[in-house]
């Protein structure tokens, strides 16, 4: 099927961002709003663009169009960078960092904006408000720039919150494949966050994949130094199957007590 040429000029603009909203499509139109609404709808009908959710669309390969539409699905991590302003995190930066092969349908994003949870198919975007708005890098994904955690701000989002996990073991997993963490900058982001119940879950992980990940003396020392006389539990989901480590004033999962890292 034949696309126009105001419909021939949005694809090809838009083509190695691979995805768009209909705002950027109506400035790239210089504010007609009218034509960027009708030609992104003829787009979709033609099977040159699929539409993402409200207001924001995938290009489609040019391989894939029209009748050779067959599997096309929109890529996850191109919807959570362009959701809101902010930067993949959790068990998503993970799996974009290549530390975890555990891909979930749950996508994750930190921003300093909160938005409802937004499901496209089978998947489900998360934007995580938050406060602490630092730890980003760039990242090449596909040809195109996307926002995403380092994997020292990774690994305290990870432990802050392993439901946004995979799971506790996989997470642990991940952070041994890591090999090497800048300790000078996960104890700066540490302080920045200031948090007793991190301070001992970020200190026992790190002490209990110590020869995995050569972590030095002195982060043990200044981490524990930051703990106070409160218990927490390093994962809240297991709080029936775990048992008290006096040293980090932590509640463990038996299952991870029981495994030799």
């Amino acid at each position: 099927m034949s696309i126009t040429p105001t419909e021939q000029r949005i694809y090809r603009n838009f083509y190695g961002k691979k995805i768009f909203s209909i705002d950027e499509c109506i400035k790239f139109l210089n504010g007609n709003y009218r034509a960027a609404l009708i030609a992104t709808k003829n787009l979709v009908s033609k099977k040159y663009v699929k539409k993402a959710r409200r207001g924001l669309y995938c290009i489609i390969p040019f391989e894939q169009t029209g009748e050779w539409l067959v599997d096309f699905a929109p890529d996850k991590y191109l919807i959570a960078n362009n959701l809101v302003e902010g930067f993949l995190s959790h068990n998503t930066a993970l799996e974009l960092h290549g530390f975890s092969d555990k891909k979930i349908n749950q996508i994750f994003v930190c921003s300093k904006n909160k938005i409802p949870d937004v499901n496209v198919g089978d998947m489900k975007f998360y934007v995580i408000k938050t406060k602490h708005y630092f730890g980003q890098e760039e990242m090449m994904y596909n040809g195109v720039k996307i926002l995403v955690s380092d994997k020292e701000r990774t690994v305290i989002d990870c432990l802050r919150n392993v439901n946004y996990t995979s799971s506790l073991e996989d997470l642990l997993d991940a952070i041994i494949t890591m090999k090497e963490v800048d300790f000078e900058k996960l104890f700066d982001y540490l302080q920045k966050i200031d948090e007793v119940s991190l301070y001992g879950r970020i200190g026992y992980v790190m002490d209990l994949l110590k020869f995995k990940l050569q972590t030095p003396d002195w982060f043990r020392h200044k981490v524990a130094k930051k703990l106070s006389n409160r218990t927490y539990y390093l994962d809240m989901t297991k709080k029936g199957s775990s048992r008290h480590v006096k040293e980090w004033k932590l509640m463990v999962p038996d299952s991870i007590l029981k495994k030799n890292y």
